[in-house]
């Protein structure tokens, strides 16, 4: 029997370490006080609007790719990422 391990939370951090971990052959249960997974990766809808609840902005897409890729899973089939340039524009008042 593979052992047992909790995660608590299930924001990218714990879906993270919770795949990683299950990878490896632990049995593990993911503990969510929302009603939705996510954690700050979420969307809040009203009104027909949308309004990220998070980044909005990816600087290093890697690091989201990685633990698809570690599993042995295409992160293109889940998500697309496109990259936007310039990335940003810094004009200061003289």
């Amino acid at each position: 029997m593979p052992n047992k391990i909790a995660v608590v939370g299930a924001g990218i951090g714990g879906l993270t370490t919770a795949i990683q971990l299950q990878n490896k052959g632990y049995d593990v249960t993911i503990y969510e006080k929302n009603d939705k997974v996510g954690g700050k990766m979420n969307q809040l809808k009203i009104d027909g609007f949308k309004f990220d609840m998070g980044p909005t902005i990816v600087m290093m897409p890697d690091i989201y790719r990685q633990p698809f890729v570690d599993t042995g899973v295409n992160p293109d089939d889940y998500f697309t990422m496109q990259r936007v340039d310039p990335f940003m524009k810094v004009q200061i008042d003289d």
